[in-house]
């Protein structure tokens, strides 16, 4: 019978063999070597020619890294995501860590906390949240469908930073004006049509970027939106002044694509129209805010609205349309409110 026992900080698993010897290794973690010690016995069991039950070893190598895990993941899982752009970013910046370079059998819950410690003291909260998420599903892919570690994830069970508080930006009248003058003005064409669409409808930055020509009906004032973050498609209305500034610009492109950029070429063209336009703390995101703010402040219900932004439940729904304080005090000096009379 295999025995564990703790010795420092560390696991050390003894296995017997035949002839009274025995075998030992020791581990950063109970669980590798716990997993090690099963392993060490089924291959004694085949050894000693005794009939076993089906088992998969789960011991990792100990030449197999980390990173050999996240280029795998990169190659076979992340392509099949809506934000493997995105996610092929962060995975290759995470590869220049120290701590993926390790032997899988070296990385322990001590060292992942070490390493969250570390990059609070270098980033945001957010992104910690987010490396961790991806970190934890490379290990749980990596156990459950490939086999190549053990069950036992020291990337689960550790304290996380609180989430940021969801952002209320939207841009005033007098910094939209700004904006969407700067835009007019940018050397790349195509920013004013995409900042006017997704101000007016709420459309995404990947909608955007997806759209296709023939997703457009100028004539009946629609666009149908076929991949959205929901996995559910659905139809926006547009202005006829949105139409007229879409009908223009379809005239410059030819593209299939209405918005034939990259990511990073509306990035660019975006942070400089801020800077032109002297506006700060706001991002592309942050527009769907304003359109459904401003949808809301017109008068549609939330279910109506839901419709347009794509939203599938109210409660998301509600962290961005937020009312402004003018909107609200004209609404409540409107209504029939009961005059309250004192008994006295």
């Amino acid at each position: 019978m295999a025995s564990l026992r703790k010795r420092g900080d560390r696991w050390q698993a003894r296995v017997p063999l035949a002839h009274g010897k025995t075998v030992a290794k020791t581990f950063p973690s109970k669980q590798l070597a716990r997993d090690w010690a099963l392993s060490q016995q089924y291959e004694n069991l085949k050894t000693d020619g005794v009939k076993t039950q089906s088992f998969q070893s789960q011991a990792p190598s100990d030449s197999k890294t980390f990173a050999d895990l996240l280029k795998r993941y990169l190659k076979e899982v992340s392509p099949q995501k809506k934000g493997s752009e995105v996610e092929r970013i962060r995975i290759e910046a995470l590869l220049r860590r120290e701590l993926v370079n390790s032997s899988i059998v070296e990385i322990s819950s001590i060292h992942v906390a070490a390493y969250r410690d570390a990059r609070l003291k270098e980033v945001k909260a957010d992104t910690v949240r987010r490396e961790f998420n991806l970190l934890r599903h490379v290990w749980s892919v990596a156990h459950q469908e490939w086999g190549l570690v053990p069950k036992g994830n020291p990337f689960e069970g550790l304290r996380m930073p609180k989430a940021s508080p969801h952002r209320e930006r939207t841009l005033s009248q007098e910094e939209w004006q700004r904006l969407k003058k700067a835009a007019q003005q940018a050397p790349q064409r195509f920013l004013f049509p995409m900042l006017m669409l997704s101000y007016e409808s709420g459309l995404r930055r990947s909608e955007l970027l997806n759209l296709r020509r023939t997703d457009l009906d100028l004539t009946r004032g629609d666009l149908k939106v076929r991949d959205s973050k929901s996995g559910f498609g659905r139809t926006v209305f547009l202005s006829p002044a949105m139409g007229d500034i879409l009908n223009h610009w379809l005239l410059e492109n030819d593209k299939v694509n209405v918005f034939p950029c990259s990511i990073y070429g509306l990035r660019y063209a975006f942070e400089r129209a801020l800077i032109s336009a002297g506006i700060d703390d706001f991002r592309w995101h942050d527009l769907r805010h304003c359109a459904a703010s401003r949808l809301a402040e017109a008068g549609l219900s939330p279910l109506e609205l839901m419709a347009v932004t794509g939203h599938r439940q109210l409660s998301s729904l509600q962290r961005y349309a937020h009312l402004s304080s003018r909107h609200l005090r004209q609404r409540v000096a409107g209504l029939n409110m009961p005059s309250w009379r004192t008994p006295f």
